[in-house]
């Protein structure tokens, strides 16, 4: 209700549809809404990943592109997107994000309204933690024991992904 009063401050009247996940996913995927609000595959996930998901049909952002115009069509973008992915030269690869990143922020189809943390308890008779790129990346590898020899033995206990 919040984000719905806000937009009616500014003069956009919104259609509140309560769905389940499944008819939330099927609609997304037919393009039919208006204004969705999901959660972000920007970091802690796979930016190449994300953006390659675009050019699929069934995917909410492929059907949020469809009426771009300049600086890009959404055939424009998709086009600058796979050039990028194909860069081998880092240095033009960084200007050419740059250039995707202005195309659809220029046209406020895709708002970031906040991010996630990803947490880490390292003990303190560890060193060596530096966290990962990805939600699920653990450099555990990178860690050791502060005393001890290369024979201390360390328990790594995961956090649960089910919730329990």
């Amino acid at each position: 209700d919040e984000i719905r009063t806000d937009l009616e401050k500014i003069g956009l009247k919104m259609k509140t549809r309560i769905l389940n996940k499944n008819d939330f996913n099927q609609a997304r995927g037919k393009g039919d809404f208006g204004l969705s609000a999901s959660e972000t595959w920007g970091s802690p996930y796979d930016p190449h990943s994300h953006v390659s998901a675009w050019e699929a049909e069934d995917n909410a952002n492929y059907h949020a592109l469809a009426n771009l115009t300049v600086p890009a069509s959404r055939e424009e973008l998709l086009e600058m997107i796979e050039d990028v992915l194909t860069e081998d030269d880092s240095g033009i690869r960084e200007t050419k994000w740059q250039k995707v990143h202005e195309c659809y922020h220029q046209q406020a189809v895709m708002l970031p309204l906040w991010g996630r943390r990803i947490v880490a308890i390292v003990n303190t008779k560890l060193e060596g933690h530096q966290r990962g790129h990805q939600q699920f990346d653990f450099p555990v590898h990178r860690l050791f024991p502060v005393s001890g020899d290369e024979t201390t033995t360390v328990t790594i206990s995961p956090g649960a992904l089910t919730g329990r």
